[in-house]
């Protein structure tokens, strides 16, 4: 495969770096993130200018639905978290030689309503895309400790020491841990106070831990 490996070189070389551009959570606990629009266009230009085109050819997923329900204001309101873990097998294309490559990559997306597939989808192709060609975007979780990090919203301090999580902001919080699951998990069950359906949330999405 040596017109495809080089294709990919040159690919490696013209795109070395990637910055993130977007940011998510707000104030001092914020955190960057690089958007799948910014990997999509500066790929498709270096990838297109040296013949190589990807494809999507399967995905394996796995669906699991969380539903329960939460009082508010006196009124009991029914919740639920729909969670996609899709596999998703790719073809890097030589388009001059027609040599070609199947990579995998996996995304996970969780949501509400009905928009999980396609940020699971997403994910793995931003991924797969930042895998395949090697791409840095400034971020290391090797070296960064779980104690410099800061979860991505605004609570209140109790007695404990451990912040609340409101209902709202269990979804950015899950967001959020899969960035660094690694790492986040056990810093959020360590720094936060969760009610007992925020716990089955978590456990239902990630398990028992990481």
């Amino acid at each position: 495969m040596t017109h495809l490996t080089k294709a990919i070189i040159s690919v490696m070389q013209e795109v070395n770096y990637l910055s993130k551009d977007d940011k998510v959570g707000y104030g001092q606990n914020s955190y960057k993130a690089i958007t799948d629009e910014k990997v999509r266009k500066t790929l498709r230009e270096s990838m297109a200018k040296y013949g190589l085109v990807i494809f999507q050819e399967s995905i394996d997923f796995e669906e699991t639905i969380h539903r329960w329900q939460e009082e508010y204001k006196g009124q009991i309101k029914q919740k639920q978290q729909v969670k996609i873990t899709a596999k998703v097998t790719y073809k890097i294309v030589h388009v001059d030689s027609g040599e070609s490559q199947k990579i995998q990559s996996l995304g996970i997306g969780i949501d509400p309503q009905d928009k999980s597939a396609g940020k699971a989808t997403t994910y793995a192709m931003k991924y797969a895309l930042l895998n395949l060609f090697l791409i840095p975007t400034g971020d290391d979780p090797d070296s960064i400790h779980s104690d410099d990090i800061e979860v991505p919203m605004q609570s209140n301090t109790k007695h404990n020491n451990k912040k609340d999580v409101s209902d709202d902001q269990i979804g950015l919080l899950i967001t959020w841990i899969q960035e660094k699951p690694e790492i986040r998990y056990k810093q959020a069950l360590h720094e936060y106070n969760f009610s007992a359906s925020q716990l089955k949330t978590l456990k239902n999405t990630f398990g028992n831990g990481i």
